[in-house]
C-alpha cells in the first residue's frame, strides 16, 4: 500500500514538473521578462473608456506592458521645449500598441528609428498612444487631454473596420471594465501561458471558417453604413483634423486591416476605399496597410508566411510591424509630411 502511494506521489510530482517546464517554455516565447503571474494593466476612464494604469509594468494575456506616467507604452516623453525635437504621436488601438510583441518590434518604435536615421540632427521621438479598445471615437478626447500639451509635429491616426457602427463588438471588443474572475481552479488555468498557446493554436486551425463567418456578418451589418454613414465618418475626421492643424500638427490616416481583409478577396473593400476618398477630400495623407501585407504574403505564398500573430484576427507579429513601418515611412516621404 505504501509503495503504491509513493508511486502515485512520484507520478504527480513528475507531471507537475513537466507542466511547469512547458509553462516556462510558453512564457519564454511571450514578450517581456518571464513572469508567472499576470497582472491587470487597465483602468477605466469616463470619457476615454479603457486606459493603461500609469507607471504599470507587468504582463497580461500574452502581452508585456511598460507604461509611462501618462498611461502609454514606452519611455517618458521628452520635454516639448527640447531643442530640435521632432515628435510624432500615434493614436490607435492594440494594433498600434503592439499586442503580443516587444516594444522595440512595434511599427511605432521602428518608425522612430527610421526617422532618426533620416534626421540625425534632430531629437526624434515617436510616442505610442495605442490602447486596446480605443478607436476613432476616443481620438478627439485623447488629443485634447494628452496631445495638445505634447506639441507634436505629426499625428498618425489608426483607423480600422472596427471603427464603423456595430463593428467593434463583432471584431475587436474592448477589455472588460474590471479584471476577469480568478476564483476557482479552472479560471486560474485559463490564465496560464499553456492555455493561451493551445487556444491560439485552436483558433489558428479554424481561422478560415472564422474568416468566412466574419465576411458574411460584416457584409450584412455594413448595409446601413453604406447608405448614410460616410457623411458621419467624414464629419468626425474633419473635426479631428481641424483641431490638430489648429495646434500646428499635421495629420495622417493609417488604415489597419484585419487578417481576413488581407487574405480573402471576397472581403468588402468599400470602407477602405471610402476612407481614402475622405482623406483626399480633407487633404490628409492616407496609408492603407492592407496592400503592403498582402503583397508580402502573395510573393512568398509557397513559404506560407505570416504577418499576424498565430490565432489572432487583428494583431501583427514582428514581421508585420516591420513591413508596416517600412512602407509607412516611404508614404510619409512621398506625402511631403517630413521636414527637409
Amino acid at each position: 500500500m505504501l509503495s503504491s502511494l509513493k508511486k502515485i506521489i512520484t507520478c504527480v510530482l513528475l507531471a507537475a514538473g513537466v507542466l511547469f517546464i512547458i509553462e516556462l517554455g510558453c512564457r519564454f516565447l511571450e514578450p517581456g521578462p518571464i513572469r508567472f503571474a499576470d497582472e491587470w494593466p487597465y483602468t477605466t476612464d469616463q470619457e476615454l473608456g479603457p486606459l493603461h494604469q500609469p507607471g504599470f509594468e507587468g504582463s497580461w494575456d500574452g502581452s508585456h506592458f511598460e507604461i509611462n506616467s501618462l498611461g502609454f507604452r514606452g519611455p517618458e516623453p521628452k520635454d516639448p521645449s527640447t531643442p530640435k525635437l521632432y515628435r510624432v504621436l500615434c493614436l490607435g488601438s492594440s494594433w498600434t500598441y503592439g499586442a503580443g510583441v516587444d516594444d522595440e518590434d512595434t511599427w511605432a518604435r521602428l518608425l522612430e528609428l527610421q526617422l532618426a536615421a533620416r534626421m540625425p540632427e534632430r531629437e526624434v521621438e515617436v510616442l505610442n498612444l495605442g490602447v486596446r479598445g480605443w478607436g476613432s471615437e476616443q481620438y478627439l478626447e485623447a488629443w485634447r487631454r494628452y496631445g495638445v500639451d505634447l506639441v507634436p509635429d505629426l499625428v498618425i491616426l489608426e483607423w480600422s473596420l472596427a471603427d464603423l457602427p456595430g463593428m467593434r463588438e463583432l471584431l475587436s471588443p474592448p477589455p472588460p471594465a474590471s479584471p476577469p474572475s480568478s476564483a476557482g481552479l479552472f479560471e486560474q488555468l485559463k490564465r496560464t501561458a499553456v492555455a493561451r498557446h493551445f487556444g491560439a493554436e485552436w483558433r489558428h486551425r479554424g481561422r478560415k471558417e472564422r474568416w468566412d463567418e466574419l465576411i458574411a456578418a460584416v457584409n450584412v451589418d455594413l448595409d446601413p453604413w453604406r447608405t448614410d454613414g460616410r457623411a458621419a465618418l467624414r464629419a468626425e475626421l474633419e473635426e479631428l483634423c481641424m483641431e490638430l492643424r489648429a495646434k500646428g500638427a499635421r495629420p495622417m490616416l493609417l488604415c489597419a486591416p484585419f487578417e481576413f481583409q488581407v487574405r480573402k478577396e471576397s472581403a468588402d473593400r468599400s470602407p477602405e476605399g471610402a476612407l481614402g476618398m475622405i482623406s483626399s477630400g480633407l487633404d490628409v495623407p492616407y496609408f492603407p496597410a492592407r496592400p503592403t501585407l498582402r503583397q508580402y504574403l502573395s510573393e512568398r505564398a509557397s513559404l506560407k508566411p505570416s504577418v499576424f500573430l498565430r490565432g489572432e484576427l487583428y494583431h501583427l507579429n514582428a514581421k508585420g510591424h516591420e513591413l508596416v513601418s517600412e512602407d509607412l515611412y516611404l508614404s510619409l516621404e512621398r506625402s511631403g509630411l517630413l521636414p527637409d
